[in-house]
């Protein structure tokens, strides 16, 4: 900041000086084309006061080229001072200002690769969704008998066989879940339960599904938040 107030300080300490010097050269030529003038006036004007005489031309003569040498020179300085343009000067001892630095615009934000092999398990830790690269599978924990539980399989489903995956309302009631559409038609067919993952564990489970199946399935996640609210049934 200082800096740059010193830079501000010695460019307009250097216009001034400029201006002064211009005004200084303005003024001695205004002054010969006073005098210059005076002296044409006087040197026409002698022969008519004084003797007709050859002396009297003679002087008269001479004062009028005087004169006119000096109104030419005066008028030629102004013209050329008016002509003449100065050139930005530059901070002394700074050299030349720099160029305003070159705006670059912002790099594009990369987007999310899609992800390989993903398994999420929902918050009441009893649903397990694998998504691997043949298909999809469910896995539900049934509870022993003497306590603990363990996972079976409740559906399996290949890629090939999946026309499309999206969510939507049950048949019967308001709970948002996840379908999918079989290949060849036929009614659709329920996954998981939309609720019971994360907004982040929907979020890898998109990306698997689409770089797994080779682009060829999407899964709008912005359909699941314009299901969220209950819906009359």
């Amino acid at each position: 900041m200082c800096l740059a107030r010193h830079r501000e300080t010695q460019d307009l300490r250097v216009r001034r000086r400029i201006i002064v010097v211009d005004g200084a050269r303005r003024s001695r030529y205004l002054g010969r084309v006073a005098v210059g003038a005076s002296v044409f006036v006087c040197g026409v004007a002698v022969p008519g006061f004084v003797d007709r005489g050859v002396g009297g031309w003679i002087v008269g003569g001479l004062g009028a080229a005087l004169g006119a040498a000096l109104l030419i020179s005066g008028i030629g300085g102004l013209v050329s001072r008016c002509a003449r343009t100065s050139p930005e000067m530059p901070s002394a001892g700074h050299g030349p200002t720099p160029p305003p630095p070159r705006e670059h615009p912002a790099a594009p934000v990369p987007r999310p690769r899609a992800q390989g092999p993903v398994t999420v398990r929902n918050s009441k830790n009893d649903t397990e969704f694998r998504l691997h690269r043949s298909g999809l599978v469910v896995l539900i924990a049934w509870a022993r008998v003497g306590g603990g539980s363990r996972w079976k399989p409740h559906l399996d489903l290949p890629w090939e066989d999946i026309a499309d995956l999206a969510f939507d309302h049950g048949s019967h009631d308001s709970v948002v879940s996840l379908y999918a559409v079989p290949v060849g038609g036929g009614p659709r067919q329920h996954i998981v339960d939309a609720r019971s993952f994360t907004q982040g564990q929907w979020h890898d489970v998109a990306l698997a599904v689409e770089g797994l199946s080779g682009g060829r399935l999407v899964l709008d996640l912005g359909r699941r938040d314009r299901l969220g609210s209950p819906r009359d049934t």
